[in-house]
């Protein structure tokens, strides 16, 4: 995964190895969320992060990674729907950490 980072306005890419319109969606949503978070905090964004993601069909998740006492860094889904069970790419992730400060991510399949 190629991943360029810019903050606020600005927008971060970054091309996963598989489209996301699978049966199993949750585990590949999270394949491409977790590198990108993980990054976010060691650039300096700061717990917890909260994420919106909007595939091409409109499917849509929000939640926050946290660190949670019982499990470590968690993804905690606040809100879905999803169309036709699947997300299919490109995806695009707000995520807005503790500050305030934001990022766009935008994952496809293509180059560019």
């Amino acid at each position: 995964m190629t991943m360029h980072t810019k903050t606020n306005s600005d927008e971060t890419r970054a091309e996963p190895d598989d489209a996301l319109a699978m049966a199993d969606w949750r585990e590949a949503l999270q394949q491409q969320m977790y590198p990108v978070l993980t990054r976010l905090l060691q650039e300096g964004f700061v717990l917890p992060l909260y994420v919106t993601c909007v595939g091409r069909n409109g499917s849509m998740m929000c939640g926050r990674y946290d660190d949670i006492d019982a499990t470590g860094l968690d993804f905690i889904v606040e809100a879905s729907h999803i169309e036709g069970e699947a997300f299919p790419l490109p995806i695009h992730m707000l995520v807005v950490d503790q500050r305030g400060a934001a990022t766009h991510v935008r994952c496809d399949g293509e180059d560019g």
